[in-house]
């Protein structure tokens, strides 16, 4: 007994000993326990912040695009801001486009159609052009007078040839020639059919004329001449020789006029020269902006 009791202290040291080693098992096993907690947890924060940060990353995304089309947006409303005013510029001005050709056009005729108005405003404008032209050129002035005097020629040998027609109206082929030979003549060609030899024809040569006719057989579209195709004419449709005469007489009169005008342009002094010329500037300016302005209406 005394032996066992000399040993208590040992025994009561191991069995402290022993409480504390169970006492770090329990608190192992705890720690143990809260590190596989703490990871879990560290696990699911970590998946939790990824999933933030895809988020953060797509709404950031998305906020540069966003802000990427507006700045586009903005861009092309600045576009659209300037085209804008470009177009209400253009229909200021287009409008007073409008005005001056409504203002233009409401000189002409009612029975004047727009074409019809281009085409004079055309004409007028190339024949300005033209005398400038011959102002500015001495030498295109008198090639223009060469062929003028040519064309005032070759006018005057068909007024004298109208004339002696309209004096001896007997001898035209259409008086000596039956209406169905004479016909067939129109439909070959005009100028024969209204050809006058200045003389009665004889038997022989009416007879040659009616064989050479009778070589154009009728069809219904005119005449079949040895395979060529001849339209019919009326004869109600014929221009007299004197109806003739007097538009080659109008048109001589206005050539004789224009080859007086180039000659003219010669005998003129400097000062002369230059106020024409500005005057032809100006008018050309005129026409030139009138045909625009009916052009851009059309």
């Amino acid at each position: 007994m005394k032996k066992i009791n000399s040993l208590r202290p040992e025994f009561e040291a191991l069995a402290a000993s022993y409480q504390a080693l169970m006492r770090n098992k329990n608190a192992e096993e705890a720690l143990m326990q809260f590190a596989m907690m703490t990871q879990s947890r560290i696990e699911k924060e970590t998946t939790d912040v990824e999933q933030e940060e895809t988020l953060l990353k797509m709404k950031a995304n998305r906020t540069l695009s966003l802000r990427s089309e507006r700045i586009e947006k903005e861009s092309q409303q600045l576009v659209l801001k300037g085209q804008h005013e470009a177009l209400s510029k253009q229909r200021i001005r287009i409008d007073g486009e409008v005005q001056k050709t409504q203002l233009l056009v409401s000189q002409y005729d009612e029975t004047y159609t727009l074409e019809m108005i281009i085409d004079g405003h055309r004409e007028h404008l190339a024949e300005k052009e033209q005398a400038l032209e011959l102002k500015q050129d001495a030498v295109k002035r008198q090639e223009e007078l060469n062929k003028l005097n040519q064309t005032i020629s070759q006018n005057e040998a068909l007024v004298l040839r109208l004339q002696a027609s309209v004096d001896n109206q007997k001898s035209k082929l259409f008086n000596q020639l039956s209406e169905p030979v004479w016909l067939k003549l129109l439909a070959l060609n005009t100028e024969v059919a209204e050809a006058n030899p200045g003389y009665q024809l004889t038997v022989s040569q009416k007879q040659v004329i009616e064989a050479f006719t009778d070589l154009m057989l009728p069809d219904t579209f005119g005449y079949d001449f040895l395979g060529a195709k001849l339209k019919a004419v009326s004869a109600d449709k014929r221009e007299s020789d004197q109806s003739r005469l007097e538009k080659a007489l109008v048109l001589l009169d206005s050539q004789r006029k224009r080859a007086a005008e180039i000659n003219a342009m010669d005998k003129e002094s400097r000062f002369e020269q230059m106020k024409t010329l500005n005057a032809l500037k100006a008018e050309i300016k005129k026409y030139k902006s009138g045909y625009r302005f009916i052009v851009s209406v059309q």
